[in-house]
């Protein structure tokens, strides 16, 4: 009986041995993967700060773009906005009433559509005679047209550009914060 009892005990501590280096053979794999995930974990923390700062710097750029004054801008001092007051933009005129920009009846006022099509068809048949007389003051009001339309759309581009660049700013900030309080 004796022998049996010792058998048995023998028997279990076997088991238990086994057992226990099955767990140290899986806690050291285990470590080995957690080591790979610190490391991958770690390289994209540096990506990201990388780009967070790629961001940082652009969006600075932007903002120095927004806010131009006479440090960056060959604008004179006395336009600069001084804590809270306006820039000097006084200059002795007193407002008329009218709004600005051309007034109705000028030679710079845009022509409608229909007026372009006929305009363009008496300049090529004053072309065709001789008399191109037309063709010059069209072209004129053509390309102040189409330089007010590409500004428009320069404008559009550029907010659009910054809105980007605010959004992308915004979530780079909150991955941080995330990643920080991990």
């Amino acid at each position: 009986m004796a022998g049996n009892y010792q058998k048995g005990m023998y028997n279990q501590l076997m088991e238990v041995m086994e057992r226990l280096d099955t767990i140290e053979r899986d806690l050291h794999t285990e470590k080995r993967e957690h080591k790979e995930d610190v490391k991958c974990l770690s390289a994209r923390i540096d990506e990201l700060t990388q780009e967070n700062q790629l961001l940082r710097d652009d969006n600075a750029r932007l903002k120095s773009i927004i806010n131009n004054d006479s440090s960056n801008t060959s604008l004179p001092p006395s336009t600069d906005q001084k804590e809270g007051k306006p820039a000097n933009t006084y200059n002795g005129r007193e407002k008329s009433g009218r709004r600005t920009g051309g007034q109705t009846g000028t030679m710079e006022q845009p022509l409608p559509k229909l007026m372009w099509k006929k305009k363009l068809n008496q300049a090529d048949a004053g072309m065709k005679s001789g008399k191109s007389e037309i063709r010059p003051a069209i072209n004129i009001s053509r390309n102040t047209s189409w330089i007010l339309m590409l500004q428009q759309q320069l404008l559009k581009y550029i907010s659009l550009q910054i809105r980007m660049v605010s959004s992308i700013f915004q979530w780079n900030t909150a991955v941080m914060s995330h990643m920080e309080q991990m």
